[in-house]
């Protein structure tokens, strides 16, 4: 079973990756696209640290890692939702290392609690709060 949680992890991360490669590449990036890429990458966050925490993989202070990612995807996604109407908020490059850094540690995750993929969770964590703070930020700014 871990094999195929991570042949989906990687598939899912090689498909995210090549599907924004190519529309950049190919100037075919859409409203809906850009919009629905975010919400899997976060469906995808929930339901891996979900499984994680379910079978025993994130316990303990761990869970407080899995918590601030958990928190900070679902208000990033009211506030994208609510400034969609000013223009939106584009995803920054530090977001995009955010998610790299969360699929990594998922993967590594996968095969059961390592001491580097736990730190690397941890990074992933304080780089979700991070870029979660700096969207609030500037969602604050879009309101005035």
């Amino acid at each position: 079973t871990e094999m195929v949680a991570i042949g989906l992890l990687l598939g899912a991360a090689a498909t995210d990756f090549l599907d924004g490669y190519l529309a950049r590449k190919r100037n075919e990036v859409t409203a809906i696209g850009a919009a629905l890429d975010p919400i899997a990458d976060k469906l995808i966050a929930v339901a891996v640290l979900l499984s994680l925490a379910a079978v025993g993989t994130l316990e303990g202070v761990h869970l407080l890692a899995a918590l601030a990612i958990l928190l900070r995807e679902t208000l990033i996604s009211g506030l994208r939702e609510s400034a969609s109407a000013l223009g939106g908020l584009p995803v920054t490059a530090l977001a995009k290392v955010k998610t790299t850094a969360q699929f990594v540690a998922f993967i590594l995750l996968c095969g059961g609690p390592s001491a580097i993929g736990l730190g690397l969770l941890w990074v992933a964590a304080a780089l979700t709060l991070y870029t979660g703070a700096q969207y609030l930020i500037r969602w604050w700014a879009s309101q005035s």
